[in-house]
């Protein structure tokens, strides 16, 4: 590639003649390189009224000529005279309204104007005006049209030629002949410049790959926040970088690890998730504020999903605080070990219209009311969530709620304790309805609900009782409530008698016995098991199911076996599992006279 150099004291210029009209719409391009000088130095100029595009006191400058009709007072925030490479943009639109002028300097829209009138079109200068002021330094590729191209394809021609077709297109000047005194025109539209004076040279920009811009976003704890640009596999290193990084309805997916840090979603209504559940994907707030705050009015669309969220301490809303009627979605959280001066230990919504779904908030504490959650104004709905041994020092251990409308749907609230009143749910002072449907609350001190408000409460089960044909007081039969398990028993009262036959609580039904992490290790030579005859099977339909763990393929490896003598002939009534010499598992099982091997894998 090529670019022409134009001296200023030798009045170096490309004379074009009329290109078409651009008088009421108009994008101009170029590439510049210029250390300045005095006066204007003009990348393109025409007569009165023409356009003026061109670097006056270091600055790109954009307008028309003679100050009529359009002045020409439109110029960059940045300085363009260093002697680098720059690519300059300028746009017009006589109907665009406000802010119809515009300036841009390597991609960046840097200053805009609302101006009046029309161009005057005509033939005009690279390099110079009618009157001189000659440019100083190279031009290179030139472009034309007669639209406004946006900001997204103004960046995007700084990184790539783009296409010649469409947008209006009236002249693209490359600069790739490299000799001749005739600026060739490739748009196709023959708008061919006259060299006068000015020198080919072999100096020209490079172009590169434009920078990532999403909409996927990738954090990992190997990323780096400095040399990465946040695409796959070029992750940046904390939650937040990449979260100033993304754009409305773009997703930041966060690798699994601990962060310590503190978010903030700033108004973005963008999506940060972890990739691989909260258990392995950690917020750690470090005492220093609150973990995660939404202030700034986010809608519904901007969502939370899958992190544990700990060690926050902050004046209101340890581990989050969702304020400035922000209404994020928060799904599949753990929020734990939180502390809060005033409200909300865990969580804290003031003025918000957000839903918490899918999640678990435990052993947070508030210095003041709602260990776990604090409510106050908006229209909070809690679906699905286990909220468990927080404490606080006024009212309101697991929930304090303080005026209007929330719902709290298939929750469970259990082991919350508070120095006031309201183990479990507090209901505040001034508050409308608060409904609480398909939920479980027990086993919270002092007492379980102290309604300060009017509290609608059905299909639940309350400890000691509540009003209304469909809530019930009986143990829930949790399945390990001593390990924090509060998945329902089969047998559960609360199994299937919630509205339209939904259980009641935010966990399924099902206990999982776990295994005891003990094993037998056996020697190989002279270690077994004797059982007796407690397992006679006959030899009619059966299962036997184990795990094993072994690197041995020398001879015969029984894992169980019963009444069997291995031999050319098996000699009695029996059944077993067994590695062969080649570490293949066979099942045998024999009726005195012959023996059956299967699952030879």
């Amino acid at each position: 590639r090529c670019s022409i150099y134009f001296n200023n004291n030798d009045g170096d210029y490309v004379s074009v003649d009329d290109i078409g009209d651009y008088s009421s719409q108009v994008t101009v391009i170029a590439w510049i390189k210029t250390n300045g000088g005095p006066g204007f130095n003009n990348i393109i100029s025409g007569s009165c009224g023409n356009i003026v595009f061109t670097v006056d006191s270091d600055k790109l400058l954009f307008g028309s000529q003679c100050n009529s009709p359009i002045e020409h007072d439109t110029e960059s925030t940045t300085s363009v005279a260093d002697n680098e490479w720059h690519h300059v943009a300028a746009t017009y639109d006589a109907d665009g309204g406000s802010n119809n002028l515009k300036v841009y300097v390597d991609g960046v829209l840097e200053n805009q104007s609302t101006k009046e009138g029309e161009f005057v079109t005509g033939n005009f200068n690279i390099g110079s005006a009618d009157n001189g002021e000659f440019f100083n330094g190279a031009i290179d590729g030139v472009r034309i049209w007669s639209a406004v191209l946006t900001d997204e394809q103004i960046q995007a021609n700084m990184y790539t030629e783009l296409s010649d077709d469409g947008y209006g297109l009236l002249t693209h000047w490359k600069f790739n002949s490299g000799e001749g005194s005739v600026l060739f025109d490739h748009s196709g539209n023959g708008n061919h410049g006259d060299i006068n004076g000015a020198a080919w040279t072999e100096a020209s920009p490079t172009l590169s790959d434009p920078p990532y811009n999403g909409p996927k976003w990738f954090v990992s704890t190997d990323g780096s926040d400095t040399d990465n640009d946040g695409s796959e596999g070029e992750s940046f290193a904390t939650i937040q970088y990449g979260i100033d990084a993304a754009s409305d309805e773009d997703t930041v997916h966060v690798a699994a690890g601990t962060y310590v840090e503190n978010i903030n979603f700033n108004g973005k209504n963008i999506t940060v998730e972890s990739t691989d559940g909260p258990d392995a994907t950690v917020i750690d707030g470090d005492q220093n504020g609150s973990v995660v705050k939404f202030n700034s009015g986010e809608d519904y669309t901007a969502s939370l999903i899958g992190f544990t969220i700990q060690n926050g301490l902050a004046v209101y809303g340890g581990g989050m605080e969702i304020t400035a009627n922000s209404q994020p979605t928060l799904s599949n959280l753990i929020i734990q070990n939180n502390v809060s001066t005033n409200d909300g230990g865990g969580v804290n919504f003031y003025y918000s219209n957000a839903r918490l779904i899918d999640s678990v908030v435990r052993d947070n504490h508030s210095d003041d009311k709602g260990g776990g959650i604090a409510i106050a104004h908006g229209s909070v709905e809690i679906t699905n969530t286990l909220i468990l041994n927080n404490t606080c020092n006024n009212n309101g251990g697991g929930v304090r709620i303080y005026n209007n409308d929330h719902e709290i749907i298939n929750c469970t609230i259990v082991g919350n304790s508070a120095d006031g009143s309201g183990g479990a749910i507090h209901g505040g002072d001034y508050a409308s309805e608060t409904e609480i449907t398909n939920s479980i609350v027990r086993n919270n001190s002092p007492g379980q609900i102290e309604e300060g408000q009017d509290l609608v409460i059905t299909y639940s089960n309350i400890e000691g009782g509540w009003e209304g044909e469909t809530n019930i007081d009986a143990d829930p039969l949790f399945c390990d409530p001593d390990n924090s398990d509060y998945s329902l028993s089969e047998n559960s009262p609360c199994a299937g008698t919630g509205e339209e036959g939904a259980n009641i609580g935010a966990l399924d039904i099902g206990c999982v016995v776990p295994y005891n992490n003990y094993s037998l290790s056996f020697d190989g030579e002279d270690d077994y098991v004797t059982m007796g005859d407690v397992l006679d099977m006959g030899t009619n339909s059966f299962t036997v199911e184990t795990w094993f763990k072994t690197d041995v393929t020398v001879g015969y490896n029984n894992i169980v076996r019963k009444g069997v003598t291995m031999g050319a002939t098996p000699s009695n009534c029996g059944y077993g599992l067994r590695l062969n010499n080649v570490g293949r598992l066979q099942a045998f099982i024999s009726d005195g006279s012959e023996a059956i091997f299967d699952g030879t894998t």
